[in-house]
């Protein structure tokens, strides 16, 4: 299968107009210059031309006093030649002078494939393949980094999944606190603790702050509604005294009430004077002002008795109505947390268990090696060079593929043409 790959990447690549030159990519003689490289000039007669320039699109340097200079495929020296000649050619350069070019920088080399960091890199002169993989951070390790990504996530999901245990504690402790203050008389249930001392000491804390909640409360509601049974007594305490009075006011009527008869007989009689008439008269009137005072007292002390009444059982509903609203939404929280608790177990089994043994199986069981493809722009034409010689020099400007052996990522298209390699590699990136 990858001799048939093979086959086909060749006839692809001619079919393109490539050169393919398997082996070892040894450059030959100095490097030459070419588009994107940073050179500095140096003179010793004519400061103008001194500086540093980037030969441009298609390899070629502005220069003062010269104009436009042709670089294309020329080496340090050649360059230097070439600027020294036409300087005395213009007869403007004493033959004494000199001019001096250094690479300050060369264009960068590319890479892509099986890499860490795919892209552009800085050339140095001498640079070799491994080189380049060094720089591009080594060879692509999809289990390294994905398993220490996959303890990473187990130890956050672990993390969370023990806050979410615990507050499932909590939320139970909760609910056997609610569901106690719903039937008077009863004290919560809590179940018993499992795990180890710590988490023992933690479980029996967290019901012992809900069990002081329940009697902080209850003592409070208890507190508020023996006031108002406190009150109502005292009203009905109240409606009794002012009835014995109005007894004590009706037995008086009555005694004036007769004597009043009596005076008026003699009054006819002229036996009695008109003004002791007059007085119990008054007397009967006062009694019976003060009669009617007691009986609207008794009516008002009922009216708060009947408002006393209403508060207490208002409160008492309304605790009941907070009480069931609480112990809802403490439902609705446990359902919620009881997924964050599956969810999180289920990250759990898939960091520590899943995708690790999955990794180990795709990735783990078999050695790897590479080789590469140098794509390299010479002369004109795009020379492509297969090697498996991780120690072959680099040019400037090359573009270099790294591929693992054993994979078939060249895929042939149906004009015969090489299409884009690497593209599987691609695909596994994150």
């Amino acid at each position: 299968m990858v001799r048939r790959g093979v086959h086909t990447l060749l006839a692809g690549l001619l079919l393109a107009g490539l050169v393919i030159c398997p082996g070892a990519a040894q450059p030959a003689g100095p490097l030459r210059l070419g588009v994107d490289d940073r050179i500095e000039l140096r003179t010793t007669d004519w400061p103008e031309l001194a500086g540093e320039y980037v030969i441009a699109p298609p390899g070629r340097l502005s220069l003062p006093l010269l104009g436009v200079v042709d670089t294309e495929g020329l080496t340090v020296t050649e360059l230097e030649a070439r600027l020294l000649q036409s300087l005395r050619a213009q007869a403007r350069f004493p033959e004494r002078a000199r001019v001096t070019v250094q690479v300050v920088r060369y264009r960068p080399v590319y890479v892509l494939g099986e890499v860490q960091s795919p892209g552009e890199h800085v050339y140095r002169p001498g640079m070799t393949l491994i080189q380049l993989v060094s720089m591009a951070g080594g060879y692509y390790r999809l289990r390294d980094p994905g398993l220490l990504r996959l303890e990473r996530d187990a130890i956050q999901h672990a993390g969370d999944l023990q806050i979410y245990l615990r507050r499932a504690i909590e939320l139970a402790a909760r609910r056997a606190r609610l569901e106690a203050e719903l039937q008077p008389g009863r004290r919560p249930q809590f179940g018993a603790s499992r795990g180890d001392a710590g988490e023992e000491a933690d479980i029996s804390a967290m019901q012992r702050d809900q069990l002081a909640l329940f009697e902080t409360r209850s003592a409070a509601i208890q507190e508020e509604i023996a006031g108002l049974d406190r009150r109502i007594a005292l009203y009905e305490e109240e409606i009794s005294s002012l009835q014995m009075q109005i007894q004590a006011e009706s037995l008086q009527l009555r005694a004036v009430e007769r004597e009043l008869e009596e005076v008026r007989g003699f009054v006819v009689r002229q036996l009695a004077p008109t003004p002791r008439l007059t007085l119990l008269e008054r007397t009967a009137a006062k009694i019976m002002s003060d009669r009617q005072l007691l009986e609207t007292a008794i009516i008002r002390a009922r009216q708060n008795i009947s408002t006393a009444g209403t508060a207490r059982t208002t409160r008492l509903n309304d605790r009941k109505v907070e009480i069931l609203d609480e112990l809802r939404n403490t439902r609705v929280e446990e359902a919620e947390n009881q997924r964050r608790i599956e969810t999180a177990r289920q990250l759990i089994a898939e960091a520590e268990q899943t995708a690790p043994a999955t990794a180990q199986r795709l990735y783990s069981t078999r050695p790897r090696s590479y080789r590469f493809q140098i794509t390299r722009q010479q002369d004109g034409a795009s020379q492509v060079i297969a090697t498996t010689d991780s120690s072959a020099a680099l040019l400037p400007g090359d573009v270099v593929q790294i591929l693992e052996e054993g994979r078939d990522l060249v895929q042939q298209a149906g004009n015969g043409t090489a299409v884009r390699l690497g593209t599987q590699v691609d695909a596994r990136r994150d």
